[in-house]
C-alpha cells in the first residue's frame, strides 16, 4: 500500500500485496531453472530423454502456475486527478474496474475496521460517498492501523486543498 504524490495535480494509490505477489514469482523463477536444467540434463545424456521430457514438463507447469496466480492476485489503484477534481478506481480481476467519480461526491476518506478469524482488529481504506455508499480503496484488510491513518490523512489534505482552492 503506497502513495505516490511525486506528479503535481495527481495522486496514485497502489494497493498490490507484496506477499502475494513474491510466491508466484518463485514458482516461475524454480519452474525456468527446472526447465533448462532438465533440458540440459538430457541433452548432455546425463539422464534418459523420457526424464528429461517429465522434468521439462513439470517445470513448464510451475511457471504456468506461477503466472495464473500473479495475474489473479487482485490489485488495486486509484488515480486521484487534483486538476479535473475527479478519481478512479481500477483493479485487477475485478467487474468494477474502472469506477469513476468526482471529487463532490466523496464525503470522507475513511479507515474501516472488521476482524480477522482470530479476533484481531484488521484495516483497510475506503471511500465514503456522499449517497452512504463506500467504495474500498483496497481489497485486503491489514494489521497496521497507522499507516492507514496515515495515508488517509494526506489523502484528505490533498483533497481539501483541491476544493479550498477553488
Amino acid at each position: 500500500m503506497r502513495l505516490d504524490d511525486s506528479t503535481p495535480g495527481l495522486l496514485l494509490f497502489d494497493d498490490q500485496p507484496g506477499g502475494l505477489r513474491i510466491v508466484p514469482l518463485l514458482f516461475v523463477a524454480v519452474g525456468l531453472i527446472g526447465a533448462i536444467a532438465s533440458i540440459g540434463a538430457g541433452i548432455r545424456a546425463e539422464v534418459g530423454p523420457l526424464t528429461a521430457l517429465i522434468g521439462a514438463v513439470g517445470s513448464i507447469a510451475a511457471v504456468v502456475v506461477g503466472i495464473g496466480v500473479w495475474r489473479a492476485t487482485p490489485a488495486t489503484r486509484v488515480r486521484f486527478d487534483l486538476r479535473r477534481r475527479q478519481l478512479q478506481v481500477f483493479r485487477s480481476r475485478h467487474a468494477d474496474n474502472g469506477l469513476a467519480s468526482d471529487f463532490d461526491a466523496v464525503d470522507d476518506i475513511v479507515v474501516a475496521q472488521d476482524r480477522d478469524i482470530d479476533g484481531d482488529p484488521v484495516f483497510r481504506l475506503s471511500l465514503q460517498l456522499r449517497d452512504g455508499r463506500a467504495i474500498p480503496l483496497s481489497l485486503h484488510w491489514r494489521a497496521d492501523r497507522e499507516a492507514h491513518d496515515v495515508i488517509a490523512q494526506r489523502l484528505r489534505r490533498a483533497c481539501r486543498d483541491v476544493v479550498s482552492n477553488e
